[in-house]
């Protein structure tokens, strides 16, 4: 049984819901929760207010409410611990470019914590992960994404899980985790898609005009490695422009293969499961649709879990490739 807890405004007086239903996605994708409460129940969640099961990455704050009188049902919306952290903002320092991350990877995330003005709902231990992370956080990238990035760089992903105890949710950095033997179609609603072929050839256009354009020209091989040397050609080529009319030859050289390495498309995985199996955002996973053979590795971008009294069922998806570009 989960115990879908909501506190009140303040974060304070916990009550357990019944009959009830919680809808929470984060990742790639969302970001956010639905809290789903039978009028006739006569259970009512206050705006502002935490809801959460205690131990798990399954909360947030609540932000609205919609009642349906079809339905005869209130519906709270909000963000997940996640969603407030993508809500947040990572500044350069004054006269500086990019803000830097060295150290402990816990120390760095009690920092953007800090830096982020969370503190009153966020915390991370002050152990020692054991992970060092030497890191520039993209210009004006918004903190879950900075989090997931510093950690990423340094081979391990963001835990989250909520601490009743201390009122606030606890984020930590782990290594993360391969899983040769995923989700098959034996266990779990499964869903692969393959591709043979994506963007492998990309022509960057960058500052001047005409002949005096620059233009630089990026390749990916068949396993999605990318270079300047061109491996496929004829139909297995697929080419596409970069227009960055303000970058200059360096500019391009920088940003050109990261554009090309996030246009590389390995395929798709989604996998439903009546129990959770541990995967977490940032983990890689092998998931089997036995009937076909169709097997596929992919990092995990997106969970979707729904809670209800009497069971949790736990949706995972494909990490989505591409990145946001950064703003000048």
């Amino acid at each position: 049984m989960a115990d879908i807890v909501v506190t009140d405004a303040g974060n304070g007086r916990p009550a357990v819901l019944r009959g009830c239903k919680l809808d929470v996605e984060f990742g790639d994708e969302g970001n956010d929760l639905e809290l789903t409460v039978d009028v006739g129940s006569g259970q009512r969640v206050a705006l502002g207010s935490v809801v959460y099961i205690d131990g798990t990455e399954y909360g947030g704050i609540v932000d609205a409410s919609e009642s349906d009188s079809d339905k005869a049902v209130v519906r709270y919306t909000g963000r997940t611990w996640h969603g407030i952290l993508a809500g947040k903002v990572v500044m350069p320092p004054s006269g500086s470019p990019r803000r830097h991350a060295s150290g402990d990877a816990n120390a760095c995330l009690i920092e953007l914590i800090e830096l982020t003005g969370l503190s009153g709902v966020m915390t991370a231990p002050a152990d020692p992960a054991g992970i060092e992370v030497d890191y520039d956080y993209p210009r004006f990238c918004d903190g879950y994404a900075g989090a997931r990035g510093m950690l990423s760089s340094a081979g391990a992903r963001l835990a989250v899980s909520y601490d009743s105890v201390l009122g606030m949710a606890v984020l930590s950095a782990v290594p993360a985790k391969t899983w040769q033997a995923g989700p098959d179609s034996n266990s779990a609603a499964v869903k692969v898609r393959r591709v043979r072929r994506c963007v492998n050839h990309l022509v960057s256009l960058g500052e001047g005009t005409g002949t005096s354009r620059v233009v630089r020209h990026d390749y990916a091989d068949a396993s999605g490695n990318v270079s300047q040397v061109q491996s496929l050609f004829g139909a297995d080529e697929i080419a596409e422009t970069y227009d960055y009319s303000n970058a200059d030859a360096d500019r391009l050289a920088e940003s050109a293969p990261k554009r090309l390495r996030d246009l590389q498309d390995r395929g798709s995985l989604k996998a439903q499961l009546s129990d959770g199996e541990g995967y977490a955002i940032g983990d890689t996973v092998t998931g089997i649709d036995v009937a076909t053979g169709d097997e596929i590795t992919v990092p995990v971008g997106t969970v979707i879990a729904v809670a209800t009294d009497d069971y949790v069922t736990v949706e995972y998806r494909a990490a989505d490739e591409a990145s946001p570009e950064e703003p000048e």
